[in-house]
Parts: C-alpha cells; structure tokens; sequence
C-alpha cells in the first residue's frame, strides 16, 4: 500500500523547479524578443530617414533635370559663370570693394540703432 500511495503523489519539489525553469525560459523570450524589436524599430527608422533624405535629394535632382535646357537656365548660367551681359546693360567692376564702405564698424552700429528707432 505504501507503494501505491508513493507512485500516485507528485514530487513537488521537482514540480516547482520545473514550472520555473520554463517560467524563466518565457522571461528570457519575452526580453530578447523586446530587445530585438526595439533594434528593428531603430534600423527602420534610420532606414525611413536616409529614405527621406535620398527621396529629397532625387526630387532636386528632379528639378534641375527639368529646368536644364530652359532659357531662364541658360540665361543666368550665360550670366554668372560667362559674364554675358543683355544688349545696352553695363558691367561695373569694382577692384577695392572695401574702400565703397564709408562706415566703421562702430558707425554702422550707430546708425543700424537709429534706423530701428526711426521704424518703431
């Protein structure tokens, strides 16, 4: 009878380190799958910024693309990089631009205050 009464309990002991073997597996799981979601949340961010980036990148690539060729294009590259001029235009060039500034930096500062005195 003794027999029959030992192979019919649990051995609890056993019981609870099993339950909490399999308890701490669940916890190790949930952590490493939070960790691996929050490292995809960054590389998709990251990946939806460099995608923002090169999407802005390619629609300025996209404009200037459109407006090569165009006359207003031609007209002020002709402009700044030729220095070509409309017929009956004159060019002035200036070879000592400092000396056309007839302030100091303490007077310009004066009058800037009296300009804003002035406007209020």
């Amino acid at each position: 009878m003794w027999k029959k009464w030992r192979t019919q309990t649990i051995n609890w002991i056993a019981f609870l380190t099993i339950v909490s073997v399999i308890c701490l597996a669940f916890i190790a799981g949930l952590l490493w799958n939070s960790n691996d979601l929050k490292t995809a949340n960054n590389t998709y961010s990251q990946l939806q910024f460099r995608l923002s980036v090169s999407e802005k990148e390619r629609l300025d690539l996209d404009n200037k693309l459109a407006s090569v060729g165009s006359k207003s294009y031609i007209e002020s590259r002709a402009r700044s990089e030729l220095l070509y001029l409309r017929p009956d235009e004159i060019r002035f060039e200036v070879e000592n631009a400092e000396l056309l500034d007839n302030y100091t930096p303490e007077e310009w500062k004066i009058l800037m205050e009296q300009k804003a005195l002035d406007d209020e």
